[in-house]
């Protein structure tokens, strides 16, 4: 299904393991409760995807350089998912996995448009590749401590 138009989609409680979605268009699609584990999201396009409903299955996927400006992945398991230079603007990680995703960018600075409050949000990001700049602003906001607390927290951290 490489660069397949699955725009407004409803592919609730879907199961696409192991897929091959390269270049796929998800606007707008409903994932609440879909399992995309190990599928291959490479360069799609899931702006404004919603899992609101029940989180969405991604662990294991490749989403380096997916958009998922204003995806809606609150409770997603993104356990070990690759989002090197993943667009990430807006996007709603609450509560979401991320144990171990690789988010950077080939110069292994942080993915596009990710912020500290998108991770503090985040229920786990033990072990996830992080820019350290932002590592570091997500340690001192949990700590309250200083006026780094207040730093990058909020904006994208380019270092």
């Amino acid at each position: 299904m490489v660069a397949c138009d699955l725009t407004d989609a409803d592919l609730r409680h879907a199961d696409l393991t192991e897929s091959d979605l390269q270049q796929a268009t998800l606007n707008g699609g409903k994932l609440s409760g879909a399992r995309l584990v190990s599928t291959d999201l490479s360069d799609a396009d899931l702006t404004g995807v919603g899992a609101e409903e029940e989180p969405v299955r991604l662990d294991g996927s490749c989403l380096n350089q997916a958009c998922l400006s204003g995806a809606v992945l609150r409770n997603a398991s993104l356990i070990g998912a690759k989002l090197r230079h993943a667009d990430l603007t807006d996007a709603d990680l609450t509560g979401a996995d991320l144990t171990g995703a690789d988010l950077t960018r080939a110069d292994l600075r942080t993915a596009r448009g990710l912020t500290a409050d998108q991770l503090l949000a985040a229920g786990s990001v033990g072990k996830a590749r992080l820019d350290p700049t932002l590592r570091a602003a997500c340690r001192r906001s949990t700590h309250g401590t200083g006026p780094a607390a207040r730093g990058p927290v909020g904006q994208e951290v380019q270092p």
